[in-house]
């Protein structure tokens, strides 16, 4: 009987400790999440802040045109202009001949100079102007989206750029399911029914939709569609009991909670660039697992069939750029690696890997260190721009 007290007392203390814990280290890390994130406070400040800056009713996300901007706004370095087409400005804009780019932050360039992306040094060498659409965090699918909105035609190339996650994001409809705390992240998406692509719009229509009724009834729809809400949003939240939630996702809660209690955080950047890439890497090792996954690899065997299709309609040549982060790097030099195989596998459409090219090279001067997974330095942006000319001049 006694026996049975202390035990109950045992759990319960450790219960209450684990509830005090995540409770105190929640406040100021935002990917500690319970079951209050289910329906998160959107602040009007940082809703009207959405819609000045970036809402985009069709593509989730887009920068202004005709802006001037920094990549770290604390710390007011690499500096970028966006022209009047929506595209990151150019010096060679004036030039006949056009590429058109579009992906995510490794084609945007994301913490480099105007003039040293990748784009802007592939424009000089090719005497072309090849036009830089990227935009951070966008999926192939909102990739595609947005070269379909374009109505310019003849480019002798269409490329899309991603990085191998864009398969977690081709399944995302709300980011906060994949990256907790990207609470304003809405996109539309594309699914399978009957064997076919369809469309699904982006949830949010305005701004009243965040209005708390409507945003609520949103969130409840979003939830049974977007497969993260189950995969991983839930998987990760901490809810009552503490300690079941503790388990089960034990091998990452180990790690976290060791990293947490071993470092004296004393100021903000240390505990992000300290303590994300445990998440960052969960991300890449998930979308890498996707790789192998039936469902998710026809849904995007069909988007790249679809941007196969939309470019010839524009009298242009499609291609892919695959642009891996640093983990993913290192995954394919463990032999861990799924995408590679997926990508070799699409033969109707050029598509350029970099991984296996990017393995060989001194990794940490190709790729920067912080926290949002190692982008490309200037010297990273110069070596890709060589290996993308040759496949180019190949193609």
């Amino acid at each position: 009987m006694y026996n049975l007290l202390y035990f109950v007392f045992f759990i319960l203390i450790l219960e209450l400790s684990l509830y005090f814990f995540i409770q105190h280290y929640k406040k100021n890390f935002q990917w500690l999440i319970t079951k209050n994130d289910e329906f998160p406070n959107f602040k009007k400040k940082n809703i009207d802040s959405f819609f000045r800056s970036s809402y985009d009713r069709r593509l989730g996300w887009l920068k202004r045109p005709n802006i001037t901007d920094f990549h770290d706004k604390n710390k007011k370095k690499t500096k970028f202009s966006i022209d009047k087409l929506g595209a990151r400005k150019s010096k060679y804009s004036n030039l006949a001949k056009k590429i058109e780019a579009y992906g995510d932050s490794f084609v945007f360039g994301r913490y480099v100079q105007d003039e040293q992306v990748w784009t802007e040094i592939l424009s000089k060498k090719l005497n072309c102007h090849v036009i830089n659409y990227g935009v951070g965090n966008y999926g192939f699918d909102q990739s595609l989206l947005r070269h379909e909105i374009n109505k310019k035609k003849n480019s002798i190339y269409t490329i899309i750029g991603v990085v191998p996650e864009t398969i977690n994001r081709i399944n995302s409809i709300w980011k906060h399911y994949l990256e907790f705390g990207n609470i304003y992240g809405f996109k539309p998406s594309f699914y399978i029914e009957k064997k076919k692509l369809k469309y699904r719009k982006n949830p949010i229509k305005n701004i009243k939709n965040f209005e708390k009724e409507k945003i609520s009834k949103i969130i409840e729809s979003v939830s049974k569609k977007d497969i993260f809400y189950q995969k991983k949003f839930k998987k990760f939240q901490f809810r009552s009991l503490y300690i079941i939630s503790f388990f089960r996702n034990f091998n990452f809660n180990c790690k976290l909670f060791i990293k947490i209690l071993s470092f004296p955080f004393k100021k903000e950047k240390d505990k992000k660039k300290y303590l994300f890439p445990l998440y960052y890497s969960s991300n890449i090792e998930s979308a890498n697992k996707l790789y192998i996954d039936k469902q998710s690899t026809t849904l995007f065997k069909l988007l790249i069939k679809k941007f196969k299709k939309n470019t010839q309609k524009k009298n242009s040549i499609p291609v892919i750029v695959i642009f891996p982060q640093k983990r993913d790097i290192e995954l394919f030099r463990q032999r861990k690696n799924y995408y590679c195989s997926f990508f070799s596998s699409i033969k109707d459409i050029k598509i350029i890997d970099l991984t296996e090219f990017l393995s060989k090279k001194n990794i940490n001067k190709i790729y920067l260190d912080e926290e949002h997974g190692g982008h490309l330095t200037a010297y990273g942006n110069r070596i890709v721009t060589n290996k993308i000319e040759i496949e180019l001049n190949h193609a």
